[in-house]
């Protein structure tokens, strides 16, 4: 039995044969030999017993010699065993079941005892098996991310966008370490689902097996925040030692720190009491509590705050920062925290705004978080509306205004006459409903007078809030960069474009459909999978490919090597563009063997990629094809020209004649395998066949047996037969356009 699709897998596979009493190995793949972890040359063609004797621990191959394969431990991982019988040999192919069986265990309890200690110590692991593609986070992550569920999947690429963006690349240096087989610790910001800024830090410890090779990356994940906050309070206590208002600062850092310890012992204790049996009115006494304290918490933070800025003691920190990447990263948190909402989220960012100025990004945006929180929190349904427009700009400046529009529950006029004021006893305490403290507002509207800006509100009891917010930002001096993108977009924009983007998730389509038709005045279409990528190719031709960081490497790959090798796209005919993101960096050295053009890093530069998109717009491929060419419908013509002059006319038509020949016995083999239907021989003899058609095959062939190949490499037989029967008549088609070739046959004229 040889079934090379089936044996390339990840699905650990083994094939025995059975002469008596002995059990000898016919055929084996890697992901077998790594649970032997033995190598595959000192596997193939020995007994279970020589192989038993090889070392210790491998007596539960003694179990393939009898009958009771259901579900097997091996050296902890569980699996359930497939068998296919063939003429002389029985395949083993083993489907793990490892996740599923240890969420079923008994471990329930000591699970449950070991997240309340992770949220006692703010700890959190994670782990990411590379072999399996499966990632875990514990509760105690989510809870850092402020999900109140699992509501989202584990994923690194998920979690990098919570990461704060000036700590990404920090981020992403220490992961790239992994490749090189080494662990790291880093500490970093992340931006909650809820807009918090939280200091994490993380350890990474890597398992490698015996080639090298990472198989297992995991570790912990500490909330270090009020430790930063600390640390922080100590720094500036320190710089302003000698200023007047020492003492005040002192005292106040004092107190936040000696109130916030009991209220953090009460939120935890509380927590701990709300895990325990209660009746329902205990059990509303105890979130009344620690609502109260969560409440004072914020509270103390929002004081504290204030008392800087009453004291002059808060200053902007200038900086220069992407303005376009801090609108985007908030876009996208929104986007995901309000997926599920039924609130559209609307954006409408100026094209013309520039890319690097100075100015205080955290303060920016922590404001725009505070209003699009509230925007949500009071907005049951309709819309929340971000615009980002220029208002005036001058060659060093460009004063910018963002505006946020709900259409919630609204402001009466009273009480937007109070919303900015800093709360005190006495006042309508109708406003504290609309932000914590009271204090949020007051705060941001420091925030933007500190630099030099300011904030307007407008609203409508029952009919929505519009809040502004104005700042006037110094650009970078990046006047060659700038110039050199504008006159690249201008040339961009002139020439109608049409591009592919492979990309599956809605958050990232709805950036780069932002990005491709605003910016660059592209037509765009999207695909998720090879099937749906064949089927775009199959109606328009396309300037270039983007081929999304957001996909699984695996998948990736898959489709650029059926783009390059199946379907024969060039470089030259079909440039693509590979998005590199940190989970898919480590399969650089693959991309680049399977044909990748260009390589962009997340997030992504903009003048980088109008720099790659002028270089495409320069190939001769597209200046203009002709409306028409000769080809056959199964055969490419020009393919079989070129392989007859590399060989020779006597010994290619020899060649070609034998295959044709040959092709009536294909046939059967291939019909008798569906017959009824067996996987492993239908694999076998698709595989005798499919390196003449991916050579010399037309897209209409290649599409058929790529849909054969992927229903075999995922198991999914339904249909299977239909499918088939379908390719046997392009096959036999094809075989008789090889023949007309081989004859001298002129071609039929087939129009783009």
């Amino acid at each position: 039995m040889n079934s090379r699709w089936l044996m390339e897998t990840t699905i650990p596979i083994l094939v025995l044969t059975n002469y008596g009493d002995n059990f000898t190995v016919d055929e084996v793949n890697p992901s077998f030999c790594d649970l032997l972890k033995l190598d595959i040359n000192d596997v193939a063609g020995k007994t279970l017993d020589e192989i038993i004797d090889m070392r210790d621990g491998l007596e539960w191959l003694q179990r393939y010699e009898k009958e009771d394969m259901a579900l097997i431990d091996i050296d902890g991982c569980w699996f359930e065993v497939e068998l296919v019988e063939g003429p002389n040999s029985t395949a083993y192919i083993h489907h793990n079941l490892t996740a599923q069986v240890e969420m079923d265990s008994s471990n329930k309890h000591l699970q449950t005892r070991l997240n309340q200690i992770q949220r006692i110590a703010q700890i959190g692991d994670w782990e990411h098996n590379y072999r399996t593609e499966q990632e875990f986070w514990s509760d105690e992550i989510y809870r850092m991310l402020d999900f109140k569920d699992k509501t989202i999947k584990a994923n690194i690429n998920t979690f990098m966008r919570f990461v704060h963006p000036d700590d990404v690349r920090k981020v992403e240096q220490a992961h790239e370490q992994v490749v090189s087989g080494q662990g790291y610790s880093v500490e970093y910001r992340i931006i909650t689902i809820e807009g918090k800024i939280r200091w994490i830090v993380t350890r990474a410890k890597v398992d490698l097996d015996d080639d090298g090779n990472v198989v297992r990356l995991y570790g912990t994940m500490q909330d270090i925040t009020d430790r930063k906050k600390l640390q922080q309070k100590v720094e500036q206590a320190f710089d302003v030692v000698e200023d007047a208002y020492q003492s005040k600062n002192q005292f106040l850092a004092m107190i936040s720190h000696e109130i916030r310890t009991p209220i953090n012992g009460i939120l935890g204790m509380g927590q701990l009491l709300k895990d325990t049996i209660l009746d329902d009115e205990q059990g509303e006494f105890v979130d009344d509590i620690l609502f109260s304290a969560d409440a004072l918490l914020s509270m103390i933070e929002d004081v504290l705050e204030m008392s800087k800025l009453e004291s002059n003691l808060l200053k902007a920190d200038i900086e220069e920062f992407d303005l376009q990447i801090l609108v985007r990263n908030l876009i996208r948190m929104y986007q995901i925290k309000n997926s599920n909402t039924g609130v559209t989220f609307i954006h409408r960012i100026d094209k013309d705004l520039p890319k690097h100025v100075f100015g205080d990004a955290s303060k920016i945006q922590q404001i725009l978080i505070n209003l699009l929180g509230n925007a949500f929190k009071f907005t049951s349904e309709g819309s929340v509306c971000m615009t980002v427009r220029k208002l005036e700009e001058t060659a060093e400046k460009i004063k910018i205004a963002f505006e946020i529009e709900d259409t919630g529950i609204g402001i009466s006029e009273e009480m937007q006459k109070k919303l900015f004021a800093q709360m005190i006893p006495g006042q309508d305490s109708a406003i504290t409903n609309y932000e914590g403290s009271g204090l949020g507002l007051a705060i941001c509207k420091s925030y933007a007078e500190l630099m030099q800006g300011y904030m307007l509100v407008e609203s409508e009891i029952s009919k929505g809030s519009k809040f502004t917010f104005a700042i006037t930002l110094e650009k970078a001096n990046r006047s060659d960069v700038e110039s050199g993108t504008s006159k690249l977009r201008t040339r961009i924009n002139s020439a109608h474009t049409r591009v592919l983007v492979i990309e599956e998730k809605e958050v990232e389509k709805n950036y780069y459909q932002g990005y491709l038709e605003d910016m660059c005045g592209f037509d765009v279409d999207f695909a998720q999978d090879i099937n749906e990528v064949l089927q775009a190719l199959d109606h328009y031709r396309y300037a270039f490919v983007i081929l999304s960081g957001q996909l699984r490497a695996s998948d990736s790959i898959y489709i650029l090597k059926t783009l390059r090798d199946s379907l024969n796209y060039t470089q030259h005919d079909l440039p693509i563009i590979v998005v590199t993101s940190s989970e898919n960096r480590g399969n650089l050295s693959e991309f680049a063997a399977g044909g990748t053009s260009y390589f962009l890093e997340t997030p992504i530069d903009e003048a980088q990629m109008l720099g790659m998109i002028n270089e495409i717009l320069d190939l001769s491929a597209f200046k203009g094809k002709s409306s028409k060419r000769f080809a056959y419908r199964y055969i490419q013509q020009g393919e079989l020209e070129k392989s007859r002059r590399h060989v020779g006319n006597e010994t290619f038509d020899t060649r070609m004649r034998d295959f044709v020949i040959g092709s009536p016995k294909k046939v059967d083999g291939v019909l008798a395998a569906t017959e009824p239907l067996n996987i492993l021989m239908l694999s076998h003899e698709i595989d005798g066949i499919d390196d003449l058609i991916s050579k010399f095959g037309s897209e209409d062939i290649c599409e058929s047996m790529e849909m054969i190949k992927a229903a075999l490499l995922n198991d999914d037989t339904a249909g299977i037969e239909v499918i088939v029967e379908d390719f046997m008549e392009e096959y036999q088609s094809f075989v008789k356009e090889l023949q007309d070739f081989l004859n001298g046959k002129n071609a039929v004229i087939k129009k783009n």
